[in-house]
């Protein structure tokens, strides 16, 4: 859905344009964009040969030419333009690059076509287009819609900030949130802990807190370099995070901008405003890249659901438990208390194999070896009895073959 508006610039000329229900920004229509001699609070189409230093030249002057270049650098209605350090190596940055990569809506982004991006080059108060927008005229006897205050300082906050009463400058009456412990996000914008916070030699990609004599310039210059004060300057202004510091031309005069001012009027939180104290602000310092400190510190932690927890849908499956291994060889004993398994323990998957048990073998008792055969007793020879012997000899030898007989008999 898009809101039709009739836009008002600051010298008086009328607008008529369309807001996008969806992103909120302001989509100009292809009458009010210029294809050349470009002018601060206009849209301007680029076309070949002509630079983003020439449109910034032509629009600012030559001598505010740096200046030009970092209010439309900044500007987040050009987010949709493609940013590379190429030609910005001077200023250390990611600068906007005009490049035939854009389809033919306004808000088109790289690589969508073939024309030229819309680039929107800001007034020197640094206003995005919705902040100059006027509600239509009513018709007869219906009343006027309350108009829509201006975004940025002294009107509309980004979302993320406390409400600012209308009069410009800061101040709230509402309750200061407490920084989350070790640094975290509220509300999507990152909150540094006191310890986050410099008090002195301020760097890029840090938290500061002003004191007594310390000028943004000061600041600049130490975590730039003097040769770079003036980049640093328009980074730290250029930065959303500072948003609750309050903005004014007071010592900006030469940049023709409404800068960040270092006053002693605000709170102890790092994000307090204008009015809510006696401490200096907290500045974010960007890096040289210009990154808020949620693309420098990364992305928030997940926020917690709320409400009920929903169950999981379907069967719970059980953790899988691997099946038990027998360890080969002795088992040591366990050092300490046994620890039972957590959770039930499934059976091992395919068949049982049953341990090895060997074959019993039969005991037979030993059979004692024979003892070696004896062989037979052969007696000796017995004399001759010779012929003079007579019957004393025969006699002899008969006893001698009785004998010999009987022990054979004996065996």
């Amino acid at each position: 859905m898009i809101r039709r508006h009739k836009w008002m610039h600051a010298r008086g000329y009328a607008f008529a344009g369309a807001i996008d229900a969806t992103s909120g920004r302001y989509v100009p229509d292809e009458s009010e964009i210029l294809t050349k001699n470009p002018k601060p609070g206009t849209f301007y189409r680029g076309r070949t040969g002509i630079t983003l230093a020439t449109i910034a030249e032509v629009a600012y002057g030559k001598k505010y030419t740096h200046t030009g270049l970092m209010l439309m650098n900044g500007s987040t209605w050009n987010d949709h333009v493609r940013r590379s350090t190429k030609g910005w190596e001077s200023y250390h940055v990611a600068g906007l690059q005009s490049e035939p990569k854009y389809g033919s809506n306004p808000r088109s982004t790289y690589g969508s076509g073939t024309a030229y991006p819309v680039i929107w080059v800001p007034p020197l108060d640094k206003r995005e287009p919705e902040a100059v927008i006027v509600s239509p005229a009513p018709a007869p006897g219906v009343p006027a819609p309350p108009p829509l205050p201006p975004i940025g300082p002294g009107g509309l906050p980004p979302p993320w900030t406390q409400p600012i009463p209308p009069g410009g400058g800061g101040g709230s009456a509402a309750p200061i949130p407490k920084p989350p412990s070790g640094g975290g996000y509220v509300a999507g914008r990152y909150v540094p802990t006191a310890s986050q916070i410099l008090t002195k030699n301020p760097k890029p990609g840090t938290f500061y807190r002003g004191r007594t004599g310390i000028t943004l310039a000061t600041i600049a210059e130490v975590a730039y370099g003097k040769k770079y004060t003036h980049t640093g300057l328009m980074l730290m202004n250029g930065s959303t995070w500072n948003d609750h510091v309050r903005r004014s031309t007071k010592g900006w005069e030469s940049y023709h901008v409404a800068g960040l001012q270092s006053e002693p009027k605000y709170g102890a939180h790092p994000s307090s405003f204008f009015g809510t104290g006696n401490a200096f602000p907290v500045f974010w310092i960007p890096p040289v890249d210009g990154r808020e400190p949620e693309a420098f510190y990364g992305a928030p932690s997940p926020v917690p659901p709320v409400g009920p927890v929903v169950p999981p849908v379907g069967p719970v499956v059980p953790p899988y438990v691997p099946p038990y291994v027998p360890p080969v060889g002795p088992v040591e004993p366990p050092v300490g208390p046994v620890v039972p398994p957590v959770g039930p323990v499934e059976p091992p998957v395919g068949p049982v194999v049953p341990p090895y048990v060997p074959p019993v073998v039969p005991i037979v008792p030993p059979v004692p070896p024979s003892p070696p055969p004896v062989p037979p007793y052969i007696p000796p020879p017995s004399p001759p009895i010779s012929a003079g012997s007579g019957a004393l000899g025969g006699a002899i030898a008969g006893v001698t073959v009785i004998a010999a007989i009987a022990r054979l008999l004996e065996r």
